[in-house]
């Protein structure tokens, strides 16, 4: 969970820097597109990271279409 974080924070930050704006939309992409199965599993499922503060079914599905969306966005960069 930190992981993906960590390099979801790296990437936006290579967004900003035109030399690292190519590398880091195609390394978002690929974060995007690779946690995208795990997201649908903990919707399915009904998963969460911290069983005393579960996080609402409809905002594991509602999560779901961002992601497409942030992955768009990444596009826009490459």
């Amino acid at each position: 969970m930190y992981g993906s974080g960590f390099f979801e924070i790296a990437g936006g930050v290579g967004l900003l820097l035109p030399v690292t704006q190519r590398l880091a939309a195609w390394g978002l992409i690929a974060l995007y597109v690779a946690v995208f199965p795990a997201n649908v599993n903990m919707a399915v499922n009904r998963i969460s990271l911290d069983p005393k503060r579960p996080i609402p079914t409809y905002l594991l599905w509602q999560r779901l279409p961002f992601q497409l969306l942030f992955i768009a966005w990444a596009w826009w960069f490459v």
